[in-house]
């Protein structure tokens, strides 16, 4: 069954250093092919940039600068929409072929939307990101009127920034993905019994230690008694602390298109893709049955 309506994904975390931007990139970028594959439909993606820094700590990158500043993408303006400067991306892989899997690489319709002149809090409220989404939408129907309606990805500071703007934004979102690292497991209790729990389908463990091993195992267990704390069924997702990982993505390069890549790290990244769209179709069909 084909979504029908939007979906607006909320990335966040409670501290800076796990990789949140990272899932966003690469998750996004498996709902942004030419065409479906492995279960997650292809559809017009939209990143958006709400994390004004990064994370100095560990040098880590927003999404404007993996999608406007290196990599095989070059951003086109389209314009303002509520607020936001709204950018279609364009695959050009100049110079950067021999990096990329030609049967992997390319891009479907894909757009990057960041603050106007960068104040964010202006625009964090839940009102801005859903006629921001709907209007990317106006714009690809316009131009393909039986194209699907689009995902959007939120990327967002972490939620000890004190900022609290940073809830507004969470606000906006149908589902959000919490990134949590191995080194405080007590942080999936803490979010998902705030305020925004019930919003939460799908957990990812970034930076994960490597399955089988002793840290991991020991790891594994803490998380389990973590979420016996929490009513509901959560799924996870375990992505390992990978070099390939990180050298990808300091390159601009999503997993999926790079070359000689690890099949199985690509894959947990799809399986987070999966998940948010098996949950998209649960909910307009179950949306579409209470309207009939």
């Amino acid at each position: 069954m084909e979504p029908r309506a939007p979906l607006v994904v909320g990335v966040a975390a409670y501290k800076g250093g796990t990789g949140k931007t990272t899932v966003a990139f690469n998750v996004g970028m498996e709902f942004a092919r030419p065409r479906g594959y492995g279960g997650v439909p292809a559809c017009p993606t939209i990143f958006i940039d709400f994390d004004p820094q990064g994370n100095r700590e560990s040098s880590g990158l927003t999404l404007k600068q993996l999608l406007a500043g290196r990599g095989p993408f070059r951003p086109e303006r389209v314009g303002e929409i509520e607020g936001f400067e709204v950018y279609r991306l364009e695959f050009e892989p100049d110079g950067l072929e021999e990096l990329l899997d030609d049967r992997a690489a390319g891009l479907g319709a894909a757009f990057l939307a960041v603050p106007a002149s960068g104040d964010y809090r202006r625009v964090a409220s839940r009102k801005r990101v859903r006629r921001l989404v709907a209007g990317v939408h106006d714009l690809v129907r316009g131009e393909d009127g039986g194209a699907r309606p689009p995902i959007a990805f939120v990327d967002t500071p972490p939620m000890n920034s004190e900022q609290r703007w940073v809830k507004r934004v969470l606000r906006a979102c149908d589902t959000i993905v919490p990134v949590m690292d191995p080194s405080s497991p007590e942080q999936i209790t803490r979010f998902l019994e705030s305020e925004h729990g019930p919003d939460v389908r799908v957990l990812v463990l970034n930076k994960d230690y490597k399955p089988g091993t002793v840290e991991w195992e020991a790891n594994l267990e803490r998380v389990r008694r973590e979420l016996s704390k929490v009513v509901g069924a959560v799924d996870r997702v375990h992505i390992p602390d990978a070099q390939v990982i990180k050298s990808a993505t300091d390159l601009g390069i999503p997993l999926r298109m790079r070359r000689s890549r690890p099949r199985e790290y690509e894959r947990l990244f799809r399986e987070v893709a999966f998940l948010i769209a098996q949950y998209w179709q649960r909910r307009d069909h179950v949306t579409g049955v209470l309207e009939g």
